[in-house]
């Protein structure tokens, strides 16, 4: 009778190495089932940046969330020199009153070819937001093989035409979905920034607070897990 094989089979080997890198990529713990619903969003831009503001944003209350969005959305039009604009202005009003956008954000290309004939003073040179360094994914080493890892590629920053970031942050921020519109409008406002985003963020953390007790249905193994 032969001995069972025990080698990990090429599923197995699949399934480790997404896990691993499922882990890696949300910054050492799996996400919530609704940041996992939050998918089609901008939330794997914005991993790169916070994890820990992605995994705290998903267990707010929606009020909250849409807090965070209309702040993300406010300061992004005020960085960009947007905010005092006539027709920017009844945009974040609405907003802050949960009534839908009116023109020109009811219509993409509308709304920045107003912004193209409506340009805010142009401001001082800013570059774009480059997120911070992590640590390249090391995938699960299998039957001693050698683990082989690639230095990732420095990003040079250039300069951003700021209004043009911010008019998706007001868009982002109306969306039907709070937790979608929050991830959306933080992206969209960090890009406005740009390399000033620490700020942003700084302030976006001020606005909610640290749920108590354990997420609602994350799942939390520490990087290490297999």
């Amino acid at each position: 009778m032969h001995a069972k094989d025990t080698r990990p089979t090429l599923t197995d080997r699949h399934q480790r190495h997404e896990r691993h890198y499922e882990l890696w990529r949300w910054g050492g713990r799996l996400p919530s089932d609704r940041l996992r619903r939050a998918r089609g969003s901008n939330v794997l831009g914005l991993l790169e940046f916070d994890t820990e503001l992605v995994h705290a944003l998903g267990p707010l209350a929606p009020e909250v969330q849409r807090a965070v969005a209309l702040v993300a959305a406010r300061r992004a039009c005020e960085v960009s020199g947007l905010a005092d604009m006539g027709w920017i202005t009844p945009a974040l009003s609405a907003l802050e009153a949960g009534r839908p956008l009116p023109s020109p954000f009811d219509d993409w290309d509308l709304m920045f070819q107003t912004l193209r004939a409506n340009p805010p003073k142009e401001g001082p040179l800013v570059l774009g937001a480059i997120p911070p360094e992590r640590p390249p994914f090391v995938p699960p080493a299998t039957d001693g093989a050698e683990v082989v890892t690639f230095p990732s590629v420095p990003r040079v920053p250039e300069p951003i035409n700021q209004p043009f970031f911010a008019l998706p942050a007001v868009v982002a921020a109306a969306g039907a979905d709070p937790l979608i519109a929050a991830l959306d409008a933080v992206w969209h406002a960090i890009h406005t920034y740009g390399e000033h985003y620490p700020r942003l963020l700084e302030e976006i953390r001020s606005v909610y607070a640290e749920p108590a007790g354990e997420p609602d249905d994350a799942e939390a193994p520490s990087a290490g897990a297999e």
